[in-house]
């Protein structure tokens, strides 16, 4: 049974009805009644304009229909909407170019990704939902054009906090280091919105439009009675939310490269260090080494694994030198995001070449190419960079949502002694597993026991090497709602975003047949993948999928009209940035 009743709009009577305040984060939570809602918010009245991409989108797809974009005002907190100030949610909607079978959101992933566009540009990829359906695209509470959250501090508060050359070395330093900066970071974050960035939040925020939006309909038009939707990664964790909160409005949920949605925000982060471990030795590694010729980093996975570390060590001498604009810290991070997508392999291969420029004691050029090159914040905001006079003093509170939805340990010496192991254990980036504000966060959880009781089946996919969101976790949500939920596994594969990328065909059909028409496969699948960039034959991943795939690998990639296209993999590389905070 889920802890928090979800809220239940009376269109009818024009009053919306949502649950009260969450109690205080406590081992368990009493289930709360509905509070009622000022009937203001279905009575606004919402203005329309051309959204900024849809030339963009329109053309990439000529035939699709114009997007108009809104904001959509919505209480701070839907338990207690009187209590702040009103805050608004930016809205994208197109119409059906042909008979419409209602309402379709996507969420790209995150938590704390802009994604107003993301609906639009996802659908450029398979036009068809151009035709079946109206689109709504949205930018979550306190993110992109709604309304913002920010963490702020200054250039001196930053500049007095304490940075080391590498945490993977872990050491008294590095655990006052990490001490430091999440308390920093929680104060620094603590403002009248980031408290109600939660998904909870989020959830009523979506189900608030998809009832706006029904109010709108003339009478008798039931298009938009039900949300159907597609996650992927952070978009899994939102969709099961919705999905568990109101199951009597769920329509077509599919969810990809899932999150173990019926565990905490702690436990999924906890499990990352072995999943991107895994992708990185057992999928990256031995792509590189079957490219000698290409790279000359190694023959042997294990060849280029030591590769790896020699390079780590010298360009983190370089930094510590005071040569380098990068540190070893850096290039486990570049890497990193570069695991995400099995198209980036080779982008990844050439970064690994330009670190060990970096790390030669001549290697002017390298510096100057490494200084040039547009890279993601360092570690953790900046932590084990050299602080910077005119740093920006705000940024988005990528962790508040986190922070929000779970009850977050306190022991910070149980958390280090944690991360100590991780990062022995699993030397990419266990280090990372540590530490976050969340643990000094002063603001009370939402949280939520799902189990999707009452919900249609939901469609889930999950690729067996994924980096980000790992099979097993996945797995674990599809066996503790059962019967609820179908589980396409993707044998051999690693990509984080599977359908609508071109890399299973069998996951574009079995996705299109549930989007399109409502026929979910009759029991759990495992379908095949195809070869990653510059190769003929599928290599085998010692994994956690077992059984037979449908059907055979294809030899090349296709997402129906093609290979994802670079608005895709530009939301889809967006996404990995917000989930590594």
């Amino acid at each position: 049974m889920a802890v928090l009743v979800g809220l239940a709009l009376v269109v009818g009577g024009g009053v919306p009805a949502l649950p009260a305040a969450e109690a205080a984060p406590t081992a368990a939570t009493r289930e709360l009644g509905p509070a009622r809602v000022p009937a203001r918010y279905l009575q606004q009245q919402v203005r329309w304009e051309p959204c900024d991409f849809d030339f963009l989108v329109r053309s990439v797809v000529p035939s699709a229909p114009e997007t108009r974009c809104a904001d959509v005002v919505v209480p701070m907190d839907w338990r207690h909407p009187d209590d702040h100030p009103d805050v608004t949610v930016a809205v994208a909607l197109s119409l059906a170019t042909g008979r419409s079978r209602g309402l379709l959101a996507l969420n790209p992933g995150g938590p704390g990704l802009a994604a107003l566009d993301a609906t639009a540009f996802f659908a450029t990829e398979r036009p068809r939902m151009f035709r079946d359906f109206d689109l709504l695209g949205f930018d979550p509470r306190g993110y992109g054009r709604s309304t913002p959250a920010t963490c702020r501090d200054t250039p001196a508060q930053r500049a007095a906090l304490p940075t080391v050359a590498d945490p993977r070395v872990r050491d008294r330093a590095t655990h006052r280091w990490e001490v430091a900066w999440a308390r920093h970071e929680a104060r620094s974050c603590t403002g009248e919105l980031t408290r109600f960035l939660g998904t909870q939040q989020t959830v009523d925020d979506l189900e608030f439009v998809r009832a706006y939006l029904q109010a709108q309909r003339p009478a008798g038009d039931q298009r938009y009675e039900r949300l159907n939707y597609v996650g992927f990664s952070y978009g899994t964790w939102l969709g099961a939310w919705y999905a568990d909160t109101y199951p009597g409005r769920t329509g077509r949920f599919l969810l990809d490269s899932n999150m173990d949605w019926t565990a905490t925000m702690a436990a999924n982060q906890a499990a990352d260090s072995a999943s991107f471990q895994r992708r990185r030795d057992q999928m990256f590694f031995p792509w590189v080494a079957r490219h000698p010729k290409s790279y000359r980093l190694g023959r042997t996975p294990a060849a280029v694994r030591r590769s790896y570390e020699r390079i780590r060590a010298g360009v983190q001498t370089s930094f510590d030198d005071g040569r380098s604009p990068a540190g070893a810290a850096d290039l486990d991070r570049e890497l990193l995001d570069l695991l995400y997508l099995d198209a980036d392999f080779p982008e990844a291969a050439q970064l690994l070449l330009d670190y060990a420029a970096l790390a030669e004691p001549a290697g002017a050029d390298a510096v100057r190419r490494a200084a040039a090159r547009p890279r993601p914040l360092a570690v953790r905001a900046g932590r084990t960079a050299r602080p910077q006079a005119d740093d920006d003093v705000a940024w988005e509170p990528l962790m508040a949502v986190r922070c929000n939805d779970s009850v977050w340990s306190r022991d910070v010496a149980a958390i280090q002694r944690r991360t100590d192991a991780d990062a022995r254990r699993h030397t990419f980036v266990g280090y990372w597993n540590s530490l976050t504000m969340c643990s000094y966060w002063p603001q009370p959880a939402s949280t939520r026991t799902i189990d999707l009781t009452g919900a249609p089946t939901v469609l889930m996919v999950q690729s067996e090497g994924d980096p980000a969101t790992g099979y097993e976790g996945a797995l674990r949500a599809h066996r503790a709602t059962a019967g609820r939920s179908r589980l396409v596994s993707v044998q051999d594969e690693g990509q984080h975003g599977v359908y609508l990328s071109g890399v299973s065909p069998c996951v574009e059909r079995i996705g299109d047949a549930f989007l399109f028409s409502g026929v979910l496969p009759a029991r759990d699948t495992v379908c095949a993948t195809t070869p990653l960039p510059r190769e003929r034959v599928v290599h085998p991943l010692a994994g956690p999928v077992t059984g037979r795939p449908t059907g055979r690998a294809a030899q090349t990639r296709s997402g129906g009209a093609g290979p994802a296209g670079p608005a895709v993999q530009r939301i889809r590389r967006a996404a990995a940035a917000a989930e590594l905070g």
